[in-house]
């Protein structure tokens, strides 16, 4: 934004009681940045600042600043130099991402005979990238089809120009396919959680359909380029599973009756002998009784 011409009838003079010339209004700065965006950090910019009178002409005697402050709050001065008409430029490195805030400030060396003019102030915030998000995927356990109803774990490892990045945002859409050569059907939203391993982030996902199923995942976070990824996976509980799985427990099942058979006829094996036990010492009890009656 440019600040506009201000109506102020009298300037005083530095170092006099007296009142100099009327104020001409103030000078119109506007300043540009270029660079095309989206802009990283390690890249120079160009700071240009386009200075005129109030009536538009090019002003070609102005002192020109800039203060850059950057994301950490900390500031640099800059100066601008004329380098065509109206024109001031300066180089500046990014050294870090994050919103940076650039103002510039334009004036005019006051002289005790010349006509004054107020400062013109521009301003723009700039958001600097601090790389390129790289996303990949991989399912737990890895299988090339899946049952209905099972747990299917994702884990998902999120890095920036190849250094893990801890801070993203990663959620995914998963849809089924429908219709061949139609978009999948979008059925389910999840969210990634980040895990104790640096950039790595994981979540679970139980499907009720069978099918293939696509999952988009998109990795964003503040000043990172986005990515995402696309994977497949099929779940199909068929006839031949099913099949399987009552075999299987039949299997198990037989195989505790057997067991149980084997206990019930140790118990029998058991009771046998304790009876056959209790008899002998019956009858030798008997026989003592007999003995004592004749004696």
């Amino acid at each position: 934004m440019s600040v506009e011409s201000v109506d102020i009838p009298r300037q005083l003079r530095r170092g006099s009681g007296c009142f100099s010339g009327y104020s001409a209004g103030a000078l119109k700065v506007n300043l540009s940045i270029i660079d095309t965006p989206p802009i990283f950090k390690e890249e120079t910019i160009t700071l240009r600042a386009n200075v005129s009178y109030p009536n538009g002409t090019a002003c070609n005697i102005a002192d020109v600043s800039s203060t850059v402050i950057l994301p950490n709050l900390t500031q640099n001065k800059l100066s601008l130099e004329k380098v065509g008409d109206g024109i001031y430029e300066t180089s500046y490195y990014l050294d870090t991402g994050g919103r940076y805030i650039i103002d510039v400030y334009g004036s005019i060396p006051i002289l005790n005979d010349s006509v004054e003019y107020i400062g013109g102030y521009d301003e723009e915030k700039l958001s600097v990238m601090k790389g390129n998000l790289s996303v990949s995927v991989s399912a737990s356990p890895p299988k090339e089809e899946y049952i209905k109803f099972s747990r299917i774990g994702f884990i998902a490892n999120i890095k920036c120009d190849g250094k893990p990045v801890n801070d993203a945002n990663v959620r995914a859409l998963i849809g089924i396919n429908g219709i061949p050569g139609v978009l999948p059907i979008p059925i389910d939203n999840i969210t990634f959680l980040s895990t104790s391993e640096f950039g790595e982030y994981s979540c679970y996902y139980i499907p009720y359909l069978n099918g293939t199923y696509t999952i988009f995942i998109n990795a964003s976070g503040p000043f990172y380029q986005p990515a995402y990824t696309i994977s497949t996976f099929e779940v199909n509980e068929t006839i031949a599973t099913l099949e399987e799985n009552l075999n299987s427990f039949a299997s198990e099942s037989k195989g505790i009756l057997d067991e149980l058979h084997k206990d019930m006829d140790a118990c029998v094996n058991d009771a046998n002998a304790l009876a056959a036990e209790i008899a002998v010492g019956y009858s030798d009890m008997q026989r003592r009784i007999v003995l004592l009656t004749l004696t």
